[in-house]
């Protein structure tokens, strides 16, 4: 692993999500820097668009020898088919990041935060998750 972990940390989530994905409903995992649009028009598709926010490194050790790192990413769900329909896309997100809390290669997987970002009046369908890796030495 070179330059950190957020990148790293970025490619396991969206493996993890489209490998763990059970709902019969196909979901689109992109990373926000590859997604690529061209209008409106394509964008009206269930997906999930996940990028790096921060990623907090703390030095321990003698001598400042060992790292912890902490890489928050956004994980932003997209749907546009009603209320139930997001709200099972929401809850199979949760439901994939919870039981994988222990991920090879880090020390845990967690869910920080949780923020519905809805247009009330159009039928766009927005929910946010802060998820925070942690690892050592990557």
């Amino acid at each position: 692993m070179t330059g950190g972990s957020a990148y790293d940390a970025v490619d396991d989530l969206t493996a993890l999500l489209l490998t763990e994905w059970q709902l019969n409903q196909k979901i689109k995992v992109n990373k926000i820097y590859d997604q690529k649009s061209v209008g409106f028009g394509e964008d009206m598709f269930d997906s999930i668009l996940v990028f790096p926010k921060v990623e907090n490194v703390q030095y321990w050790g003698l001598y400042g020898v060992d790292h912890f790192h902490e890489v928050d990413i956004e994980c932003e769900v997209r749907s546009f088919q009603g209320y139930q329909h997001h709200n099972d896309l929401v809850n199979e997100v949760q439901r994939i990041i919870k039981t994988n809390i222990r991920r090879t290669n880090y020390v845990d997987l967690r869910i920080m935060a949780s923020v519905v970002e809805s247009e009330p009046l159009r039928n766009m369908f927005r929910h946010k998750f802060t998820v925070r890796y942690r690892d050592i030495n990557p």
